[in-house]
């Protein structure tokens, strides 16, 4: 019997060894990539709560603006006691 027929069990075992430390660098790199994207998107997240409260406020006095701009305008053209804008 040959040194490699012999031996066959430890090659396979640690062939089988190199791969799994290989899949397990692998995964821990990507795990780690997928965790600075994660920390990047919740930073975005928190920047957008800081700034849709003034954008929310900016679009709500420009909607109102823009609804008395309208009525201004219909009530010229079609004169009434009472215009609602929603």
């Amino acid at each position: 019997m040959s040194f490699f027929a012999s031996h066959i069990g430890w090659f396979l075992a640690g062939g089988f060894a190199v791969t799994a430390i290989a899949l397990y660098f692998r995964m821990k790199y990507h795990i780690d990539g997928l965790a600075r994207r994660a920390e990047r998107a919740e930073r975005r997240f928190d920047l957008l709560q800081h700034v849709v409260p003034s954008l929310t406020d900016a679009s709500a006095e420009s909607t109102g603006a823009a609804c008395a701009r309208i009525l201004e305008r219909l009530n010229a053209l079609i004169p009434a006691d009472v215009l609602l804008c929603f």
